[in-house]
């Protein structure tokens, strides 16, 4: 069994099938919906990786999987200094936006939105 553990697929295996029982189950025990689309958003995203790495059997796909996962390695530390402004411009809209009635209703996860949107060039 550990030996089992110690491949990273079977780690990912096994949380598929976790967050989709979650999902379930959140489903029929009426949890609140912020909470079931979480988890379905966790369950399609694991699915979509798990194409790709199934994907990569055949002949066509396997050069365009390989590249992906070779881009995806090298862009994280861009990602993470990415994520690193977002949070700090998050943190300077609380500081500067006042605390107006438009504004009373959004919280700190707002701002970080806000400050995701104008990254994205979304005014």
């Amino acid at each position: 069994m550990e030996e089992y553990l110690k491949d990273p697929w079977n780690i990912f295996d096994i949380s598929l099938v976790v967050f989709y029982c979650l999902y379930v189950i959140s489903n029929y025990a009426n949890v609140n919906e912020n909470t079931r689309i979480g988890f379905n958003c966790a369950v399609l995203m694991l699915c979509f990786i798990k194409l790709n790495f199934f994907l990569r059997m055949f002949e066509g796909f396997s050069f365009l999987v390989s590249m992906l996962i070779a881009v995806f390695g090298d862009l994280k530390f861009f990602i993470i200094i990415f994520l690193m402004i977002i949070i700090e411009f998050g943190l300077l809209f609380t500081i500067v936006v006042p605390a107006s009635d438009a504004y009373d209703r959004v919280g700190l996860l707002g701002y970080y939105l806000m400050s995701l949107r104008t990254s994205f060039g979304e005014f």
